[in-house]
């Protein structure tokens, strides 16, 4: 789907100009902050009555070299989230002493701003532009050091202040506190959420729209990518319609990496859902470097522009619940989930999965879908068939329709031993909880009665089966036919040169003892993906009636319960299994 983008004027005219001097101040002042300390975000409320002059004195700390700002004030207007007044580096007045250690230098600033009436938030940061990183070597050396605003000399940051005053006459017109806190109402907002965490709030639009997105998050420089971001789905297949880019935003205030979104979106008729992902540092109420100019809006807000108040409905169920088959998401490490289904008569399903990729070829924690009895598969992530999902370049996505004609499948999901939900190794994807794989029935017209459970171990159709075996076991599992079947034998294992190690075969019960039926040759068997030593074999043959007895043997290592090297493309086939054929 299309999404059109276009640029949005201020939501109200910028609130900010310089005025001649306020005559007549007087004390005590409108608001005065001093003895901040190393690591703050303080902050408070104005509500202006009237058209008043505020005189600012400020006392901050700037980088010498760049003149980036580390510890100093600002004040924003609530309406137009918009910076009426900021320390400037380049006019306050420095020490005459730069302290050179640190890098950095104390400035000193007055002006008089020009507040119209309206809310203000006026912010105090310390937090600093960078926090110290020590890598310490055997040899006592320390690598990587950045400035922080804790290595900042005492006398220096007990200076820090701000202080704002105003006439007499014109102190009535201001309420300073959470009494002056502004009240905004957007169509929707996910407001300061929590480290590592992934919201969605869903929505519906009656007609098509165009909706004002807000939203402040944060830049990942190493992987090219948003670390805390937002996006808007579709549903109920989860399609992408909108999302923070590096391309899309612009600086955000403070930090480099703080990242905001300013504009319309349109949207057709539909059910959505907006959505936040967030990584497990730098953000509201734990800020590892300057926050944004606008910190109360980290997160996502939707707003109405051009009557899309109208047509907008929020809450109701996330359509990402709604006609689900199965759902195998929220994947941890080392884990290998599987759910059996029915399909009744002839179905298209969509199909999103999110998973890791090895190489560009492989993928460590991938989805797929495959026949029950004959393991064929149906359908599997691959790289041709993927697209970056949001974080760390090997997180990987594939949204697909699948075709299923009646029969039974499984739906599978596997993860190696690191970056899962819950466990990322590197910037996690936008979908955290999508970690897995998710099926949907596809089209107005599908009906859930057309699917329902499988179980393998109940289908009269397997007559045996010794699957996911471990180390150094000798498994055995009987079975009896009455008449001639035709059966399918698939076996995983391990071998190399010529020789298996973990295999199994099949024998028949008679009067002169057991006779070996079939077994697993190494020079019948093909690649089974991952590891050259794994291998697969699959066999059809005829059984008279009588007795037979099913056998698996593994050696000490390489096995479902613990791989030595990079398992099959079914991990959970490493074993043996017999079927008959209809």
């Amino acid at each position: 789907m299309k999404t059109i983008l276009r640029f949005i004027p201020l939501l109200l005219p910028l609130a900010c100009e310089l005025a001649p001097p306020a005559a007549g101040r007087a004390a005590p002042p409108l608001l005065e902050w001093r003895e901040l300390d190393p690591g703050e975000l303080k902050t408070t409320f104005l509500d202006v009555e009237r058209p008043v002059t505020v005189h600012v004195a400020a006392v901050g700390t700037i980088g010498t070299k760049e003149e980036e700002l580390i510890a100093y004030p600002w004040i924003l207007n609530a309406q137009t989230r918009k910076v009426t007044w900021i320390l400037d580096p380049k006019i306050a007045k420095r020490d005459a002493q730069p302290k050179r250690k640190t890098g950095t230098v104390r400035v000193k600033q007055e002006a008089d701003v020009r507040l119209t009436p309206g809310h203000y938030e006026v912010y105090f940061t310390t937090v600093g532009d960078a926090r110290r990183i020590d890598i310490s070597t055997w040899f006592g050396w320390n690598v990587g050091k950045k400035t922080s605003v804790r290595q900042i000399a005492a006398p220096e940051r007990d200076s820090w202040r701000l202080t704002l005053t105003l006439a007499d006459a014109d102190r009535p017109a201001v309420q300073v506190g959470d009494a002056a806190r502004p009240r905004f109402e957007p169509l929707l907002r996910i407001a300061e959420p929590e480290p590592s965490a992934s919201e969605r709030l869903p929505f519906r639009l009656d007609a098509a729209a165009t909706v004002v997105v807000y939203a402040v998050g944060e830049y990942d420089a190493r992987n090219k990518t948003m670390a805390d971001g937002a996006w808007i789905e579709r549903g109920p297949d989860r399609e992408l319609v909108w999302q923070m880019t590096p391309e899309d935003t612009r600086p955000a205030g403070g930090a480099e990496k703080n990242r905001l979104f300013r504009d319309t979106v349109s949207l057709p008729t539909g059910s959505y859902v907006l959505c936040y992902s967030s990584d497990d540092s730098h953000g509201p109420g734990d800020w590892n470097m300057n926050p944004p100019h606008d910190p109360a809006f980290w997160g996502a807000a939707l707003f109405d522009h051009q009557g899309a108040r109208a047509h907008f409905v929020a809450g109701g169920a996330d359509p990402s619940t709604i006609n689900r088959i199965v759902d195998l998401s929220r994947q941890r490490d080392e884990a290998f989930a599987m759910r059996g289904i029915r399909v009744k008569r002839p179905i298209e399903v969509r199909v999103v999965a999110v998973g890791e990729s090895a190489d560009e070829k492989t993928f460590a924690d991938r989805g797929w879908i495959e026949q029950a009895r004959s393991h064929q598969l149906v359908w599997s992530m691959t790289a041709d068939n993927t697209e970056p999902a949001g974080g760390a370049g090997k997180n990987r996505v594939a949204r697909a329709l699948v075709p299923l004609p009646a029969g039974d499948y499984l739906v599978c999901n596997v993860t190696d031993d690191s970056h899962a939900y819950g466990t990322w190794n590197a910037t996690p994807p936008r979908d955290q909880e999508g970690w897995g794989i998710q099926l949907w029935g596809a089209g107005a017209a599908f009906d859930p009665k057309a699917v329902e459970p499988y179980d393998a171990d109940a289908d009269p159709l397997i007559l045996a089966q010794l699957l996911r075996i471990g180390d150094d076991r000798d498994a055995v599992e009987k079975f009896t036919l009455k008449a001639k079947t035709r059966v399918r034998i698939v076996a995983v294992g391990e071998g190399t040169h010529g020789q298996m190690f973990d295999y199994g075969w099949l024998t028949q019960a008679g009067g002169k003892g057991e006779d070996v039926v079939w077994k697993m040759r190494y020079a019948e068997t093909t690649h089974a993906g991952g590891n050259d030593k794994n291998r697969r074999q699959v066999a059809e043959l005829e059984l008279g009636p009588g007795s037979y007895e099913l056998h698996y043997v593994t050696d000490d290592s390489h096995s479902f319960e613990d791989w030595n090297s990079t398992p099959p493309d079914q991990p959970h086939l490493w074993g043996i299994s017999v079927t008959k054929l209809k």
